[in-house]
């Protein structure tokens, strides 16, 4: 957030250890969600694939499908 005050000048990670879930927060368009297994993920995919980025949205929406 280059025009907030006081900001962060490094990476951001939230870690869940008893999800295994990492958030990265890259910056004020959004962040990433990382886990080990796709079905750790797929809650939150549900609950907010309309928010996946246009440019994502294709191959997220493949990587669930296929993995059904």
């Amino acid at each position: 957030f280059p025009s907030k005050q006081p900001r962060i000048g490094d990476r951001v990670y939230f870690i869940n250890r008893s999800r295994d879930i990492i958030l990265h927060m890259y910056d004020d368009r959004g962040l990433d969600v990382i886990a080990p297994q796709i079905d750790d993920l797929r809650p939150i995919y549900e609950a907010h694939k309309t928010w996946v980025l246009d440019h994502d949205r294709r191959s997220i929406n493949e990587l669930f499908a296929n993995a059904e």
